[in-house]
């Protein structure tokens, strides 16, 4: 059984999170961190967990996760906003310790799936730009979920319109076109629940691989 430490739990997501994870009967909660409680080494050693997740600041969520490593726990961060550089020593960190961790930055199932087909719309159409929205308390921009889809076009100066406001509502809109038609997909989220789901998936694989992976 999973033994979790979720940090960030007072937030928007990682607040929705702990529900979630509290209802699944095969997973255990055994320690909670934010800015005010413990912090994350002594709560591991204290709790005994095997599991990090991460829901906080790029700061935060990289400091966890090399406490987490050095400390025997694999990790999970759904925070945007670390560096390539900072990924790189979290895998190479993870290699020597033959450790799992996921560094996701939209753990929702519509946007992997998304990730999966990006490639083949993008085959079809000579054109292609990404729009995001987002409300005006998110850290980075573009957002990280943004910069990934990017990735999997083959033009890598594709335009990302960056949108921000009071609204809550979060979406990811890709549109290719050509001189006769135009695509576009969105993907909405309606309730930070949408990103669960996925967090647990990335659960289930912990300990069939070594380093760092960046989708679920």
């Amino acid at each position: 059984m999973w033994k979790i430490i979720l940090c960030g739990y007072t937030g928007k997501t990682g607040s929705v999170l702990l529900d979630y994870l509290l209802e699944k009967k095969d997973i255990n909660i055994v320690g909670l961190v934010n800015s005010t409680s413990l912090p994350l080494e002594e709560t591991i050693k204290l709790r005994g967990s095997n599991v990090v997740i991460d829901f906080t600041t790029p700061r935060s969520g990289y400091y966890n996760g090399v406490v987490a490593l050095n400390n025997k726990n694999h990790y999970i961060c759904g925070t945007t906003g670390l560096t390539n550089h900072q990924i790189r020593h979290l895998d190479d960190l993870a290699r020597e310790k033959s450790l799992s961790v996921v560094v996701c930055p939209n753990f929702a199932k519509g946007i992997n799936a998304l990730l999966k087909a990006i490639p083949l719309f993008d085959s079809i159409y000579d054109y292609a730009f990404i729009s995001e929205h987002h409300h005006i308390t998110k850290l980075d921009k573009p957002s990280g979920t943004a910069l990934k889809l990017k990735t999997k076009f083959k033009n890598p100066n594709i335009d990302i319109n960056c949108y921000r406001s009071i609204s809550p509502v979060i979406f990811h809109t890709l549109t290719f076109y050509s001189e006769y038609e135009t695509v576009s997909i969105t993907h909405q989220v309606n309730n930070k629940r949408a990103f669960c789901d996925g967090v647990y998936e990335a659960l289930k694989h912990l300990g069939q691989f070594v380093g760092v992976k960046n989708e679920i």
